[in-house]
Formats: structure tokens, C-alpha cells, sequence
């Protein structure tokens, strides 16, 4: 039976989960990779760093700001995660994430973004451990989490 706040599966939440320990160890450069991939597919993400566009992806890719940004996104990701079997925080926690993020114009579109891109990601940082089952997954957590910050900016 789904969560009637989430809408995961058990088994959703398993995947979501298991993905997520092989991920978690090498969160800051997986977080920095999540991020290269953003900027090489949606340019215009980097206009939401103030520091960034000026410099090429290389550059950016190196500096303490980006591995700064990085850690903190894979951070609130893996409180997300954890917080799978108590779906009340993870509301709680989207919450904070959507208003740190309003004041600086980044919304439900900029989120759908990074969600589309996260299959080619986990297909990246899992190798053979990512499945179309996983991905689907971690499409439905992204799609609720996203729908929860379109819903708390409005």
C-alpha cells in the first residue's frame, strides 16, 4: 500500500533507500557531478550563483563555494531520505528547502530540472546497480518533493 502522504510503495521507499547507501559515501563528489550535469544540460542554472558565471565548468567544478553547495543539497537529500518512513518531517523538511529557495527566485521549474536529469545521475554513480525500477523510484520521491515546494511557494 502507498504512503497517503508520499505516495511510495514500501518497495519505492526500499529502492529509494538502497540507491541512496551507495551514494552517500561519496556524497560531496557525487553532489558536484549532480551539479555539472545540471549546469552542461541548463546553462542558465549557473545564473543562480553569483560566483559562477563567469568561469567554465572546470573551473567552477573546483572552487569551495560549488563542493560547499553540493555537500548541503546531498545533505538535505540524505534528511530526505532518512526521513522516508516519516513522511510528516519530510514535509517539514521540503518546507525549509522551499523557502530557502523562494527569496532567490528558484522554484518548482528549476527543481524539475535537477529531477530531470537524475536518472543519467544515478545511472553515473551506481553503474550497474541502477535499474529502470530504481530510477522510477526516484522520479516519484523527486516528483512529490517538487510538488511540495510548488505548493509551499505559492
Amino acid at each position: 500500500m502507498a504512503c497517503a502522504i508520499t505516495g511510495l510503495t514500501a518497495a519505492e521507499k526500499s529502492l529509494v533507500a538502497e540507491a541512496w547507501k551507495n551514494i552517500s559515501p561519496k556524497k560531496k563528489d557525487y553532489g558536484v557531478e549532480l551539479f555539472m550535469s545540471l549546469f552542461t544540460a541548463h546553462p542558465d542554472a549557473l545564473d543562480h550563483f553569483k560566483n559562477f558565471p563567469s568561469k567554465n565548468l572546470d573551473e567552477i567544478k573546483n572552487t569551495a563555494d560549488m563542493r560547499a553547495h553540493a555537500a548541503a543539497v546531498m545533505y538535505a537529500l540524505d534528511s530526505l531520505v532518512d526521513n522516508l518512513e516519516d513522511p510528516e518531517c519530510m514535509v517539514g523538511l521540503i518546507r525549509k528547502i522551499a523557502r530557502n529557495h523562494k527569496s532567490r527566485g528558484i522554484g518548482k521549474s528549476r527543481f524539475e530540472q535537477l529531477r530531470g536529469i537524475f536518472g543519467n545521475f544515478l545511472d553515473t554513480s551506481l553503474g550497474g546497480k541502477s535499474n529502470a525500477t530504481t530510477k522510477g523510484a526516484w522520479d516519484k520521491f523527486l516528483h512529490f518533493t517538487n510538488n511540495q515546494i510548488e505548493t509551499m511557494q505559492a
